[in-house]
């Protein structure tokens, strides 16, 4: 799917075991490098330090919310991509809590348990609007 593509993604997610899942689903699919981190503080050290073309977040992170590191990649002013494609994994989704993550510009959300199928449509989708922005 994103073999030729050469797609880097970032991967928030504290717990190990789904974090591995994700990793196979994203390697399946084509995208080889992934950085992934446990926590928000770290995620962000490392979007200073390599750039990527999608974040996968958890909603449920250690030190600050997933919105939280949302708003930060979206409006800091040291953000090195504000407008950097966000899928957020959410357990138990509710109208109110998708509603937050939209305003605190998360791009799609994604319910666990994961569906790779679903997982790979959405990151097409973010992925190809944000080369349609930026050609």
């Amino acid at each position: 799917m994103f073999h030729e593509r050469g797609l880097r993604a970032l991967l928030v997610e504290p717990d190990r075991h789904f974090a591995l899942i994700a990793r196979q689903v994203l390697y399946v699919g084509g995208i080889r490098e992934v950085h992934h981190e446990l926590d928000a503080i770290r995620a962000l050290e490392v979007l200073r330090m390599h750039p990527v073309d999608f974040a996968i977040v958890s909603s449920h992170l250690p030190s600050i919310t997933a919105l939280e590191l949302t708003t930060l990649i979206r409006t800091a002013p040291d953000s090195p991509n504000p407008h950097l494609p966000i899928l957020l994994l959410l357990g138990q989704p509710t109208k109110k809590i998708v509603q937050e993550a939209m305003t605190a510009g998360v791009n799609f959300c994604v319910r666990k348990p994961l569906s790779a199928s679903i997982l790979l449509e959405r990151i097409e989708y973010v992925v190809s609007a944000q080369e349609t922005l930026t050609v």
